[in-house]
């Protein structure tokens, strides 16, 4: 995982979407650089290439809580 890029990534997110706050901004950056290193979009290949400091099954659960919050 290239974390220069993710920073840059997020950082851009942050700005386009605003209504963002910086976890979310932080998921979306992660998911998303997460999607074009897989190539694949299925939760848990995403989650095989990022989750380098953390368990590919709590990587899992981090965005399943992300996608079922409605606030």
């Amino acid at each position: 995982m290239n974390y220069r890029l993710l920073y840059q990534w997020e950082k851009e997110i942050a700005t386009e979407l605003p209504c963002l706050n910086s976890w979310q901004a932080a998921n979306v950056a992660l998911f998303s650089l997460g999607v074009i290193e897989a190539g694949k979009c299925q939760q848990q290949e995403v989650a095989y290439k990022v989750a380098t400091g953390e368990r590919v099954e709590s990587c899992m659960r981090r965005w399943r809580r992300f996608q079922a919050n409605e606030g």
